[in-house]
């Protein structure tokens, strides 16, 4: 596995440790800089006894399986540090460190909505949610979700 993708094993494997938030998340890599350091620690001093044990867990070889079922499924990761992440994402505070992309990202120079909702939603949300998606593409505006059911899922239709 080459230095490229090895860093997002990395990335991958630390936005996805069960119980542990943004804010710890922003605490780590203030503290250790990078997720491979992160990883490299046998445990984190101000964790509680529950986030070490799912710390200590997570570093399983699980979590690589996982990674790369995704990227067989045609998803590919996009990190926080790669030059494609979105210019206008990296100024937001709570920005993600990883984006899921399957197909391209949206143009930096053309208007964007993202339309979210229940994954549960009702007859009349769907309707509502695809028609907004379709109007909305129509008039040149990218439409962006997370492609999961209900709502995102029907925007994108």
């Amino acid at each position: 596995m080459e230095n490229k993708e090895l860093y997002k094993v990395y990335w991958y494997w630390l936005c996805n440790i069960p119980g542990i938030g943004r804010k710890k998340l922003e605490r780590l890599l203030k503290e250790y800089e990078t997720p491979e350091n992160i990883f490299k620690q046998t445990k984190i001093e101000w964790f509680t006894e529950k986030d070490n044990a799912a710390f200590t867990e997570s570093r399983g070889l699980k979590w690589i399986s996982m990674y790369k079922r995704v990227c067989e499924s045609g998803i590919r990761i996009v990190t926080i540090e790669d030059e494609e992440y979105p210019k206008r994402m990296v100024c937001l505070h709570d920005r993600p460190y990883i984006l899921y992309v399957k197909g391209k990202l949206p143009s930096e120079d053309r208007p964007t909505c993202g339309i979210v909702g229940a994954r549960n939603c009702t007859r009349y949300g769907a309707e509502f949610a695809s028609e907004a998606g379709k109007l909305l593409a129509e008039n040149g505006i990218q439409v962006i979700s997370g492609m999961a059911r209900g709502i995102d899922g029907e925007s994108q239709r």
